[in-house]
């Protein structure tokens, strides 16, 4: 239980977090069980919780993009459906994309050459803006205030 205390002490995990911390510590599956359930019961571990609060924390520092966002929570263990309804709530909150595409878009437009070519540096940014996350649609609307 201790380690389990100790884990949350830094920051809010998700359950499947806290099992794989528990198991590569070599603690038995039913003294994992037991713990799990002590905690929800005591409202330290809820997977809602943490999805929202290291959702908002990713979007606001590495200003990242829905898809991004989605895959992050899935592989901290978070329920695909309820990862999926934190990134749609978190993005209607902060008002859509837009704000991390033109962020993103002026930050790449420094540090590209200015001799390259218009349509390379517009792939560049695309390519980049897509492993960022984000959909093509949401870089083509963005797009569409720039020159390149």
């Amino acid at each position: 239980m201790e380690k389990a205390y100790r884990l949350l002490s830094y920051r809010d995990r998700s359950v499947k977090e806290i099992v794989s911390a528990l198991e590569k510590k070599e603690f038995e599956p039913k003294i994992v069980a037991e713990v799990i359930a002590r905690l929800k019961e005591q409202n330290y571990l809820d997977d809602r919780k943490f999805a929202m609060v290291y959702g908002s924390s990713m979007l606001r520092r590495r200003k990242v993009g829905p898809r991004y966002l989605l895959n992050k929570l899935v592989n901290k263990g978070v329920d695909k459906h309820l990862a999926q309804e934190t990134v749609e709530s978190i993005f209607h909150e902060h008002g859509g994309t837009g704000e991390e595409i033109d962020y993103w878009i002026e930050r790449k437009l420094g540090s590209i050459k200015k001799s390259v070519e218009p349509l390379k540096k517009k792939k560049k940014i695309y390519d980049f803006l897509l492993r960022k996350g984000f959909t093509a649609e949401e870089i083509f609307m963005a797009f569409d205030g720039w020159e390149f």
